[in-house]
């Protein structure tokens, strides 16, 4: 709540002793804790809500979904870029939240301007970004040799699922072979009866 300071005689003055921030209609973008977090006024109950967008899992279907679940009265609501082209619904929010995109709820149609994601560093971090950046050649060594490990030891397994796989494939084809042998024997038998 925003309280105004009155000085002097309230009975003569204008202005009110009290007031409050009336809540923006803007779609915005704001990072939390490192996600980004978009609030927006939901059209039936007329209050905001947040939601807490996992960029690198989550979908624009899966925002979408998000919103249409918290209110139901929402008949339509789609995601376009700045130019008006459709967003796909399996496009990663990560990719949308960088650049400006439109939000259309039930026709209304809001311009949203994503910050850039700033990141607070320390010295601390930065040491450890660097000494991080040392060791991934080794990293890239384990994480091939895990690799070949994981390959080794469940190879046999893929093989032998693979043989049953090609087995009863063989079986089938076998099966569906059957009946047209028998037609073949059956008009060569007849080709040498006319022939005789």
């Amino acid at each position: 709540m925003l309280r105004l300071r009155q000085i002097g005689n309230l009975r003569h003055s204008r202005k009110a002793p009290y007031g409050t921030l009336v809540p923006t209609d803007d779609v915005t973008v704001n990072y939390k804790h490192g996600l980004p977090v978009i609030t927006l006024t939901l059209p039936s109950r007329k209050e905001r809500c947040q939601f807490t967008i996992k960029p690198m899992r989550m979908t624009v279907g899966d925002f979408l979904q998000d919103i249409h679940r918290e209110d139901k009265a929402i008949e339509k609501v789609e995601v376009f870029t700045a130019d008006g082209s459709v967003i796909s619904a399996s496009t990663l929010m990560e990719i949308l939240l960088m650049n400006d995109f439109k939000l259309a709820i039930n026709g209304a149609e809001y311009s949203i301007h994503p910050p850039l994601k700033v990141e607070h560093r320390s010295e601390s971090q930065f040491l450890s970004d660097k000494m991080s950046g040392e060791h991934t050649a080794e990293m890239d060594d384990i994480k091939s040799m895990v690799h070949k490990l994981f390959t080794a030891l469940h190879l046999e397994d893929h093989q032998r699922r693979k043989e049953r796989e090609l087995m009863q494939r063989l079986e089938l084809l076998k099966e569906q072979l059957l009946p047209l042998e028998q037609v073949c024997k059956m008009l060569l038998h007849f080709r040498n009866t006319m022939l005789q």
